[in-house]
């Protein structure tokens, strides 16, 4: 799999995060969105060489837009979601470190 084909695998697993958690209605719901989300993540990933490396988390960035979409429809502030987005764009590491 291609580093374009992975990223573009990653982002159609958020939007269907996105779609599954704007209909949700409940915590509950909320919590079943993310699992699904983390297991089509999950099937986007290459063969790894090593189980370690096959159950590596998500990518910093691809939490930090979960995290956002979370905090778009709980926060009292959405506007603040947007500035902590960045923020927690800015403690991932960058795509030479990893």
């Amino acid at each position: 799999m291609t580093a374009r084909s992975q990223r573009d695998c990653e982002r159609a697993c958020f939007i269907q995060y996105d779609e599954c958690f704007n209909q949700s209605t409940s915590p509950e719901q909320d919590a079943a969105c993310e699992a699904e989300s983390n297991v089509c993540y999950e099937k986007c990933q290459p063969w790894a060489a090593s189980p370690v490396q096959a159950m590596r988390p998500p990518p910093c960035e691809y939490a930090c837009d979960l995290a956002y979409t979370s905090c778009l429809r709980n926060s009292p502030t959405p506007d603040q979601c947007a500035p902590e987005r960045d923020d927690c764009y800015s403690t991932c590491p960058s795509p030479a470190a990893r």
